[in-house]
């Protein structure tokens, strides 16, 4: 693997350990969990990770407006920075 680790954070927690604890071997220790989701079956989704609802008239509408605008304000800026590139290419005789 071609990955650098660039930093770490390391935080020391302060816990009070019960005399009992301290005793406690923790390398003979097996990490275990309480509350264990089951896993899910490695499956292919049918639908698919996106489950979009279909289109309804408002979102048309203004997804068509912002799709128009957008191509208006486009057309003003060409030809704005055509008209700026005439003039400056006139010549005079």
């Amino acid at each position: 693997d071609n990955h650098d680790i660039i930093s770490m954070k390391l935080y020391q927690l302060m816990v009070e350990h019960t005399p009992e604890e301290e005793n406690l071997d923790w390398t003979k220790i097996e990490p275990s969990v309480n509350l264990l989701k089951s896993p899910k079956d490695n499956i292919d989704d049918p639908t698919g990770n996106f489950r979009g609802t279909p289109l309804t008239g408002w979102k048309v509408f203004l997804l068509l407006l912002c799709a128009l605008l957008g191509i208006v304000v486009c057309g003003v800026v060409g030809a704005v920075v055509f008209q700026k590139r005439q003039e400056r290419n006139k010549r005079f005789y």
